[in-house]
This record gives C-alpha cells, structure tokens and sequence, in this order.
C-alpha cells in the first residue's frame, strides 16, 4: 500500500493538478508542491517557484500580504497576511533555500 501511494505521488503533475491563483489560497498548493518535492516525490521546483514568484507581488516592503482579490481593492487584514505567512513558514521549517528563502525569512 505504501508503494502504490509513493507512486500516486510521484506522478501528480501540478499543472494538471492545480489552477494558478493570485490570492493566498495558491500559498497552499505551492507549499504542497514544495513539500513533495522535498520528500522526493518530485524533482522539479518550475512549478512552485514560479506561482511563490507570483506571490512575491503580494509582499510589501515589511514583508505584509495584501490580497487583491474583492471589495475592488488591497486588503489588508490580519488574516490576510496571517493565511499566506503559515504556509511560507512551513516551507521555512522545512529547509526552504531556494530563489525566494531571503524574502520569505523576513515575512
């Protein structure tokens, strides 16, 4: 069982898998990636550097998340900026050193 479930997730393609977001929610499905990845179930990091790229536009220069998404405008409620800040975490935790590690140790 653990062989078939090892198989299942080496074969998950993210570009298939996912849809690209520009709100906080796409925070969750990179870390999934990056998580994958670190646990050798994938080899490439395309695909989750490039949408942590995208979310790179959410950061201000005090490392806050703003959300576009609704009410026409920046949102930006702790939540907000809490959501995406655990999952950036996570992925710190978890050895994150790659393009965007500098950015991500100061959020």
């Amino acid at each position: 069982v653990v062989k078939q479930w090892d198989q299942l997730l080496s074969e998950i393609d993210p570009t298939k898998t996912y849809r690209s977001a520009s709100n906080n929610w796409a925070t969750v499905a990179l870390t999934g990636e990056y998580m994958r990845y670190k646990m050798g179930f994938s080899n490439s990091t395309d695909w989750f550097e490039n949408e942590l790229k995208s979310q790179m536009t959410h950061l201000t220069a005090n490392g806050q998340y703003q959300d576009h998404s609704g009410y026409g405008g920046v949102l930006n409620p702790m939540p907000y900026d809490h959501f995406p800040r655990k999952y950036f975490s996570v992925m710190m935790e978890m050895g994150y050193n790659l393009s965007f590690s500098d950015v991500l140790h100061l959020s």
